[in-house]
């Protein structure tokens, strides 16, 4: 006869021990003024933004995040490219604006070496797709032009934008998304389509920044008079579901199952990397229930105290799905199908754990 052993485990015996996490990767310092860094892009596992001084003194800085304490590099700085030129990256080349010389260039990540891209473009935000660099002018229009020709002459315009304050440029799949300021959305448009229209996404009330990951979409605003950080599956359009509350970010960025983000600091600003899992729990400890586990088959965890029947959601710690259902009061949630690990409980009525399947 089987014996089944139930091992009683309270949350707190499965807090996250990694170092620092967050962690912080730097800190900007600057006088009276304060500094301003912002727009995060990660390459190569290299993060990428702009930091800026004064208002004449504009650099991009890399930091090397597989360094357990990063070192800052200068990408570019301001007396090459304009006071106020956005970028872009991936493996090869550093796309920047520059918007003194009115013209996009790019910058060989291995040489060093600068050549023009395309002329007469003030590209106040760029994201570089397939072999073109798309971009939004100073009227707030949709152009592209590819940095793969000679021809510094074939910006083409996407959309004729009657809309203001476009921010944030990112690609999922062939679908441009990005920060509609002007009335709190985050939208997209199609670029393979003829006549490209603009469709809602999701709407936010303050702040706005957000990033995509593999099927994700990551954004911050406030839920509850909390500053929440949010996600919505893209392929499955469900409703947003808030994965950590008190985070405020300026910038995010989320790659392999980090989140990278910029914070305000006194007169300064820190960017930090944290762990995707962490911020998923980091409000478990508030909650008094407990996670019995069955230690003979190491298959099922059921919930002591549940009054009600509940949906749940079990993520791994990249924040991605991977069980949902339904669990009823002295019922047991099967876990047959995850391999050994830490994972992440949430119920719909907000509370969150972690547990080990060992």
């Amino acid at each position: 006869m089987r014996k089944s052993i139930f091992l009683i485990l309270t949350l707190w015996v499965f807090q996250i021990k990694a170092q620092d996490n967050p962690r912080l990767l730097i800190n900007h310092f600057g006088g009276a003024g304060g500094v301003y860094a912002y727009n995060l892009r990660i390459n190569q596992s290299i993060l990428f933004h702009h930091f800026n001084d004064t208002d004449t003194y504009i650099d991009i800085i890399g930091l090397d995040v597989t360094e357990q304490n990063p070192t800052s590099m200068i990408i570019a700085q301001n007396d090459n490219y304009g006071t106020s030129g956005i970028y872009d990256v991936n493996n090869d080349y550093i796309f920047i604006s520059q918007l003194a010389y009115d013209k996009i260039v790019k910058k060989n990540r291995v040489s060093g070496s600068i050549s023009d891209v395309c002329l007469l473009s003030k590209a106040r935000w760029m994201r570089q797709h397939n072999d073109y660099i798309f971009f939004i002018d100073a009227d707030n229009n949709f152009y592209k032009t590819n940095y793969t020709d000679a021809n510094l002459n074939d910006k083409e315009l996407v959309l004729n934008n009657t809309v203001s304050e476009i921010e944030l440029l990112t690609f999922y799949g062939d679908e441009l998304f990005f920060l509609n300021k002007s009335t709190n959305k985050i939208s997209k448009i199609d670029i393979n389509s003829t006549m490209p229209q603009i469709e809602d996404v999701i709407s936010f009330s303050i702040n706005g920044t957000f990033s995509i990951s593999e099927n994700y979409l990551y954004y911050c605003d406030l839920i509850n008079n909390n500053y929440s950080l949010l996600r919505i599956n893209l392929l499955t359009n469900a409703p947003p579901i808030v994965l950590s509350t008190n985070f405020i970010a300026s910038s995010i960025v989320v790659e392999g199952g980090y989140i990278y983000y910029i914070k305000q600091n006194g007169t300064g600003q820190s960017i930090y990397e944290s762990n995707l899992g962490y911020l998923l729990s980091t409000e478990e400890y508030e909650n008094n229930n407990e996670i019995t586990l069955e230690t003979t088959g190491i298959n099922f965890i059921k919930i002591n105290n549940l009054k009600t029947s509940e949906k749940y959601i079990i993520y791994d710690l990249s924040g991605r799905e991977v069980i949902k259902g339904m669990i009823f009061p002295k019922e047991e949630i099967n876990i047959r199908n995850i391999s050994s690990g830490l994972w992440i409980l949430k119920l719909e009525n907000g509370s969150t754990f972690k547990f080990l399947k060992k």
